[in-house]
């Protein structure tokens, strides 16, 4: 049987081994949050400048690479990926259709994967009924996988 939680646990263990790293070089939290306004400034100016290029130089840059806010991305991206390993997740197989009672969610992860959070009502066919129930939404899964790859 296939673990669908595996490919989130392994990006998990990279990205703590990543806040490792950052933490070791002397990262923080408060100094990355502390940060954050001033990177987004630099990205303010980036887009508000007509002529980017010229007005920004490395040192505008810099900023970006301190250890502290690279650790609070991997800190985000750490809490995704807590957050799929809490859920019911389950992978579509090779059927054409799916009828759930829920929205079709790719959780952090697992974008073109095949892989959703599960809803109570979980029915892969590849014919579709005649009638199907309130409140039960049908989805192409082929179509979806097709819309992804492009």
């Amino acid at each position: 049987m296939n673990n669908v939680y595996e490919k989130a646990q392994t990006a998990l263990a990279v990205l703590e081994s990543k806040a490792a790293g950052y933490r070791l070089q002397g990262a923080t939290e408060e100094r990355g949050l502390a940060l954050e306004p001033e990177v987004q400034a630099v990205y303010d100016k980036l887009f508000e400048s007509k002529d980017p290029v010229n007005e920004l130089c490395k040192e505008d840059f810099a900023v970006t690479e301190d250890p502290s806010y690279k650790l609070m991305g991997v800190l985000r991206e750490i809490k995704g990926l807590e957050e799929t390993l809490s859920l019911p997740l389950a992978q579509t197989g090779s059927a054409k259709y799916l009828i759930t009672d829920g929205d079709l969610v790719s959780p952090a992860g697992y974008y073109n994967d095949g892989v959703y959070v599960k809803n109570d009502v979980w029915i892969e066919t590849n014919r579709l009924p005649k009638h199907v129930g309130g409140g039960l939404t049908v989805y192409n899964l082929h179509e979806i996988a097709a819309k992804q790859a492009a």
